[in-house]
C-alpha cells in the first residue's frame, strides 16, 4: 500500500500516448528501470511514430525527475537507426548502465541495442555502438543478422567478460528463425563472430519450420540458455557452449550434449517458452514459463523444470512427476492464462507473472 500513494501501480506516457512498457527490472539501489515504447506527434521521433523510451521510478512508485535523465522527466527516448523504435527487454550492467534491446528502422527493421547511462547529466552512452573510435560511437548497434526483418526479443550480461548477449528472431523469411548475438562493447564494440564463416549471428529453427527466441540466461558455467519456440510449436530450450574470447567453437551449433543435438522440445503443439531462469549450481535445474494446451484447452499457464546438465525433462517436478505445472481458469472458468516473466524468491519458490483472461495473474510455483 505505500506504492504510488496506495494506488499500487503507476502510469507513465513518456512521449504520448499510446505508451507500452516491454521489460522491466530493478537495480542496485532498488529503483524501477521499465524498456518499451511511447508515441510523439512531432518532433525528434518524427510525426506520428513509436519511439525506444526508458522509464525509471523510484522505489515507491512515483517518476525518478532528479537523477536519472538530463530533461529532469523521469524517462527517456532514443530512434535508433529511425523510428518506429522499441524497446523489448533490458538489463543492467556492473557499472550501473542500463542495456536495451529490441528492434529500430535501419532500412528494415533491425534488432538495435542502446546504452544508456543514468545520472542527472544523463545520456545514451557515447562510448557505445559503432564507429572504430571511442569519440565516433553512434551510441547504438544494429545487426540484421541474415539481412532479414530481425527483432532483439531478450538480453543478459555476461559477467564475467562484460559481452551483452541478445536473443531474438529473423521474422523476414521462411522458416522463421530464433537468433543469438554476441557484443563486445569495448572501444565502441563490434559483434563477436559466433558461427562458421565469421557470421556474426547464430541460429536455429528448432528441428521444426519455425523458432522464435523469447528468454535468455547464463547458468553456472556461463552456457547460454534460451527459451522459445521451435519444431513445429514446441516449447524449445536451447543450449549454447561459449569457449575462449570471442567465438563459439561447436560450430555455431548449439550444444550437442544438451538435448537432441543442442535443444529440447517439450509440451505439446501450441506451447511456447516466455521466461527462463536458472536455479543455480547446487539444485543445476532450468525453469521455464510459458504456455500450452497440455492440461486444456483452454491454453494455460505452464511452468516446466529441465535438467540443467542434459535438458532432461525433471521427473521429480510438477503434476505427477511429469515436468511440469500446468493452470488455466485462474480467475475466470475457461480463462486463457499465459506466463510472461518468471523469477525464483530466496526460498527457491517459482514466481510467474502473466495474465488469467483480461486480468494480471501472479502465480507462486513450489519447487
Amino acid at each position: 500500500n505505500n506504492f504510488n500513494s496506495g494506488a499500487n501501480y503507476v502510469t507513465s506516457l513518456g512521449l504520448g500516448q499510446p505508451s507500452v512498457g516491454n521489460a522491466v527490472t530493478v537495480d542496485s539501489s532498488g529503483k524501477i528501470v521499465v524498456v518499451g515504447k511511447s508515441r510523439q506527434t512531432a518532433g525528434s521521433c518524427g510525426a506520428v511514430q513509436d519511439c525506444m523510451t526508458v522509464w525509471r521510478f523510484n522505489t515507491n512508485g512515483t517518476a525518478d525527475t532528479s537523477s536519472f535523465d538530463s530533461t529532469f522527466l523521469g524517462y527517456t527516448f532514443h530512434t535508433g537507426g529511425s523510428t518506429p523504435s522499441v524497446g523489448n527487454a533490458v538489463a543492467i550492467d556492473a557499472n550501473g548502465k542500463i542495456v536495451i534491446a529490441g528492434q529500430s528502422l535501419v532500412t528494415i527493421q533491425t534488432m538495435t541495442l542502446w546504452r544508456y547511462t543514468p545520472g542527472t547529466s544523463g545520456a545514451f552512452d557515447p562510448t557505445f555502438g559503432t564507429g572504430g573510435t571511442p569519440s565516433a560511437c553512434t551510441v547504438f548497434v544494429s545487426n540484421s543478422g541474415p539481412g532479414n526483418t530481425t527483432t532483439g526479443n531478450a538480453v543478459t550480461i555476461d559477467s564475467s567478460g562484460g559481452r551483452i548477449i541478445v536473443v531474438g528472431t529473423n521474422t523476414g523469411s521462411s522458416p522463421t528463425t530464433m537468433l543469438l548475438w554476441r557484443y563486445n562493447p569495448a572501444n565502441c564494440g563490434s559483434f563477436d563472430a559466433i558461427a562458421p564463416g565469421s557470421l556474426t549471428y547464430a541460429s536455429s529453427t528448432g528441428g521444426g519450420n519455425n523458432a522464435r527466441g523469447n528468454a535468455v540466461t547464463l547458468d553456472a558455467s556461463a552456457n547460454v540458455l534460451i527459451a522459445g519456440f521451435g519444431g513445429g510449436q514446441f516449447m524449445t530450450l536451447w543450449r549454447y557452449t561459449f569457449t575462449g574470447s570471442n567465438s563459439v567453437v561447436l560450430t555455431g551449433n548449439p550444444d550437442p550434449a544438451f538435448g537432441s543435438s543442442g535443444f529440447v522440445n517439450a509440451g505439446s503443439g501450441n506451447s511456447e517458452g516466455k521466461a527462463i531462469a536458472y536455479t543455480g549450481v547446487s539444485s543445476n535445474k532450468i525453469a521455464v514459463a510459458g504456455y500450452s494446451n497440455i492440461g486444456g484447452p483452454p491454453q494455460g499457464m505452464t511452468v516446466w523444470r529441465l535438467s540443467g546438465s542434459n535438458g532432461a525433462v525433471d521427473g521429480t517436478f510438477g503434476t505427477s512427476g511429469l515436468g511440469y505445472f500446468f493452470k488455466n481458469g485462474t480467475l475466470t472458468a475457461g480463462s486463457i492464462d499465459t506466463g510472461n516473466a518468471l523469477v525464483l524468491d530466496a526460498s527457491g519458490n517459482i514466481l510467474v507473472g502473466g495474465s488469467s483472461g483480461v486480468d494480471a495473474a501472479v502465480w507462486r510455483v513450489l519447487p
